[in-house]
């Protein structure tokens, strides 16, 4: 009788089982609503923590050009890499550099030309004036006898060749000095185009730097570059330089804000496994779109405003148009446990 009892009351092994799989169902739906629940309460109730928005990583860029129409010999940098000041980027030539120097040669050799005859002209003139001045003197002393006693008993006649021989002996010698004149003037007016045209010769040549085209700046080389036997537009961009020394990010804040950051507020920048405490330095005047917002492709990107942030570290180690993710805390408590978290990870 005992061990019918027994054999009576021994749990059923089906029961038994679907008893566990029940509970391990309940557990598994009870685990996913608690975990929709505290997604959804972490999704809605962020915004109340803390504003977050997306940026990208950006420096002051340096465009390179050339004001005349070039050719590319050879670019010597690639994207990314970095390079110093005065470093020699790039090597072109330039038909239209050539053609504009040819012309002020060939002024330069008709202004020559044009010189010499002057100069022949001015020794004429001078000569000229020399030879009227003696003329003019003895007119003068002739002019001088006529007024004394033996100019008494002279004829009409020769008073009238003295007369006629002084007035042309003073038109000769007035004219000869106004060439003499006049032709120095021109001559110190071609030196002086002709040390300007050499001048612009020289300019010419040091602006184009003999086709060397070195970087102003130290920095990283940008994606947007030439390459080799490219013609290229003036003021087209021959090289792009990213100044990393004025690196910065570019955050873009949604419309919905509890707290609208102002300048010297404390943020934190995310990028991948690395949290960098950094700080908002200036707010744009104007909104942009946001690089990774998604919208209908029948309606335009939303415009967000537009914040510039800077990490606190000396040495950015952001590269440049990398995306990120900017947070500014909005209580005291959670900036302190991400600084402990920092400190932490450090």
């Amino acid at each position: 009788m005992h061990r019918t009892d027994q054999h009576r009351h021994a749990p059923d092994p089906v029961e038994t089982r679907r008893s566990v799989s029940g509970m391990g169902v309940r557990i598994i739906y009870g685990t996913g609503v608690i975990g929709l629940g505290l997604y959804l309460l972490w999704y809605f109730g962020r915004s109340l923590l803390f504003l977050e928005g997306t940026g990208i990583v950006t420096a002051p860029i340096y465009d390179i050009s050339t004001p005349y129409l070039s050719l590319i010999d050879s670019v010597n940098v690639v994207p990314g890499i970095y390079i110093s000041e005065h470093d020699i980027v790039a090597t072109i030539h330039s038909p239209q550099l050539d053609q504009n120097i040819n012309d002020i040669d060939r002024v330069l050799v008709e202004q020559s030309q044009k010189e010499a005859d002057l100069r022949i002209r001015y020794r004429i003139a001078n000569a000229t004036s020399q030879s009227a001045q003696d003329r003019l003197a003895m007119a003068n002393e002739a002019f001088r006898r006529l007024d004394g006693k033996n100019g008494e008993s002279a004829s009409l006649v020769y008073r009238m060749d003295v007369y006629r021989e002084r007035a042309q002996a003073l038109v000769q010698k007035s004219q000869a000095d106004a060439e003499v004149d006049e032709v120095q003037i021109q001559l110190h007016r071609f030196e002086e185009n002709t040390a300007l045209l050499k001048n612009k010769i020289q300019a010419l040549n040091a602006q184009f730097n003999n086709g060397y085209v070195t970087a102003p700046i130290s920095g990283i080389i940008g994606t947007n570059l030439m390459h080799n036997g490219e013609v290229i537009k003036p003021g087209d961009t021959i090289v792009q330089i990213y100044d990393m020394s004025e690196s910065y990010i570019i955050w873009h804040v949604p419309a919905f804000t509890i707290k609208t950051p102002r300048i010297g507020d404390i943020v934190y920048v995310h990028y991948g496994q690395k949290i960098l405490p950094a700080y908002v330095y200036d707010i744009k005047n104007i909104a942009e779109t946001a690089p990774e917002s998604s919208q209908s492709i029948l309606r335009d990107k939303p415009q967000e405003q537009a914040i510039l942030v800077k990490t606190k570290t000396q040495q950015p180690s952001l590269p440049i148009n990398a995306p990120v993710t900017v947070r500014m805390n909005y209580n005291g408590w959670l900036d302190a446990a991400v600084s402990y978290i920092i400190g932490r990870m450090q």
